[in-house]
């Protein structure tokens, strides 16, 4: 329950900072690495250093979390995620929306 709690405070902190535009989004989100990466018609947004390394041309993941559909044009997203980091997903989610005005 305590680790829900946590999850909702920063979920909500990481909407209040793109409400506040996405240069201070990124500042926020500093440890966050951010590369996209197209392949096979969908866009994977990955977040770690050493996933985006392995991932020049053909992205491996081992998690993700995917939006069906969800990127411009109706593209399918997938983000990576990470275990030990509840939040990943929804900051690069974030990222994304910001940089590329989707509609949530």
């Amino acid at each position: 329950m305590k680790r829900s709690a946590w999850a909702v405070v920063a979920a909500a902190a990481v909407v209040w900072a793109c409400g506040s535009g996405c240069a201070t989004l990124q500042e926020r989100m500093s440890g966050v690495q951010y590369k996209e990466v197209t392949h096979e018609g969908r866009v994977y947004v990955l977040g770690k250093a050493e996933t985006i390394k392995k991932s020049a041309t053909k992205p491996e993941v081992a998690y993700t979390t995917t939006k069906i559909g969800a990127g411009p044009g109706g593209v399918t997203v997938i983000l990576e995620a990470d275990p030990k980091d509840d939040l990943l997903a929804t900051k690069l989610w974030q990222l994304y929306t910001c940089r590329h005005d989707v509609r949530r």
